[in-house]
């Protein structure tokens, strides 16, 4: 009986006893997709597809029955590719399904959603389990928000990346931990970034590197600082590795213009692989500690309020979140890390001042640590190839003098960028 609770009647009449099985039928997916359920296989939402495209509104911009299905692209999210949640694999847990960040679990495109049918749209609800369900952690409680990623982590990850057999899956997935660390990008983010955005950030005098805002309204941007060394490591990617995958599956007259590609198709990886890769290093690694991709981003967000709270020599959290609430700061921060709503980024204030406890250098710019870090890191990895006979020493030499004048010019844009914070 609707509404009642489960299992309550008030008379049961017939032969019951006949009865040997009763099914109980919800909307959790049946079948090999995800996607479907028990009306899909009756194909009774065909009937609402094809009465979602007949409205004034679909007709308008051209939207076919097919546009209101979350099986195939079109009308559906394209970074939780209409599950309306994204899966986060654990090592030694249950995978983790968060709520879709583009979509907020509604599995379309916003446009989509517009169009209404007596003022009901085709969104399925989406039903989200957020706690974690694992016998060491008791149950019922609620998810918390994951930490930043531990640099020695990382250190972990890139030391795995090396034994990499296959060169071309090396050099990608050192791309990816080099833009997740220096950019703060979302992986939806990273799987949209294009090769004429690389190198248009490279022909800047001050790079700005563009990419699209997921976390906002449709056709959100920003640009964010790289370093002139990150662009050159990218740059080094498309010309030796990307471009002749691409050549040989595609062709370069039909290429597609994303940066991040499958080795074996020349296809544009979507967010999901990328996050994957991050996964596969972390088993390869023999990583106990929680990693993965999106907690690189939660780590620049930390390390970028450290560098601006000591910056302005902040105290207390409030002090800082009134600055934040300026125009002219709040743009700035939007411009590196893609917050609209400054309430967001309050755990990354709170963890940014309880690094600040046990730190004491004074940094005159939040990019001029980030320039550091990133050459020191190049540095080394230059003399485990050399170390490896991966690079003769003439090699070893040319690559550390164009290193050293990248550096050198990177360090003179990060001064110039602290003077005007």
């Amino acid at each position: 009986l609707i509404g009642e609770a489960s299992g309550k009647f008030t008379n049961l009449t017939g032969n019951y006893k006949k009865i040997t099985q009763v099914e109980f039928v919800d909307q959790n997916p049946i079948g090999k997709s995800s996607r479907s359920n028990p009306v899909t296989y009756v194909k009774a939402y065909d009937a609402i597809r094809q009465l979602f495209s007949e409205q004034p509104l679909s007709k308008t911009n051209n939207f076919k029955p097919a546009h209101f299905s979350f099986n195939v692209d079109g009308g559906r999210c394209e970074v939780c590719e209409g599950e309306g949640t994204v899966k986060i694999e654990m090592q030694f847990m249950a995978d983790l399904h968060l709520t879709c960040e583009n979509c907020g679990g509604k599995r379309f495109k916003k446009e989509i959603l517009e169009v209404k049918y007596n003022d009901k749209n085709g969104r399925r609800k989406t039903k989200h389990q957020e706690t974690w369900i694992h016998t060491s952690i008791s149950g019922g409680e609620p998810l918390r928000s994951r930490d930043p990623i531990d640099p020695n982590v990382v250190l972990k990850l890139r030391e795995a990346n090396k034994e990499t057999s296959d060169r071309f899956i090396q050099r990608r997935r050192t791309c990816l931990m080099d833009l997740l660390e220096n950019t703060g990008a979302r992986r939806g983010e990273l799987a949209r970034l294009r090769v004429s955005d690389i190198m248009a950030a490279a022909k800047m005098e001050d790079p700005m590197l563009r990419l699209d805002t997921l976390k906002g309204e449709d056709g959100d941007e920003r640009t964010v600082p790289v370093s002139k060394g990150l662009l050159n490591t990218l740059k080094q990617h498309i010309r030796i590795h990307r471009n002749p995958v691409v050549k040989k599956f595609i062709g370069l007259n039909y290429d597609h213009g994303y940066f991040f590609i499958s080795g074996t198709t020349g296809r544009a990886l979507k967010s999901g692989t990328l996050g994957t890769e991050i996964y596969k290093l972390r088993q390869a690694a023999g990583v106990s500690e929680a990693a993965c991709a999106h907690m690189f981003r939660h780590a620049f967000c930390t390390n970028l309020f450290v560098l601006l709270i000591q910056r302005h020599q902040f105290n207390e959290p409030e002090q800082f979140k009134a600055l934040l609430n300026t125009e002219t700061f709040k743009a700035e921060v939007a411009q590196w890390t893609g917050h609209k709503n400054i309430d967001t980024l309050d755990t990354y204030i709170h963890l940014a001042f309880q690094r600040l406890v046990d730190y004491s250098e004074t940094i005159s710019s939040a990019q001029m640590i980030l320039t550091l870090d990133y050459y020191t890191k190049q540095e080394e990895a230059l003399l485990a190839n050399l170390t490896k006979g991966e690079l003769s020493v003439d090699q070893y030499r040319e690559e550390l003098t164009i290193l050293h004048a990248l550096r050198k010019e990177d360090m003179r844009i990060a001064e110039k960028r602290g003077s005007s914070m």
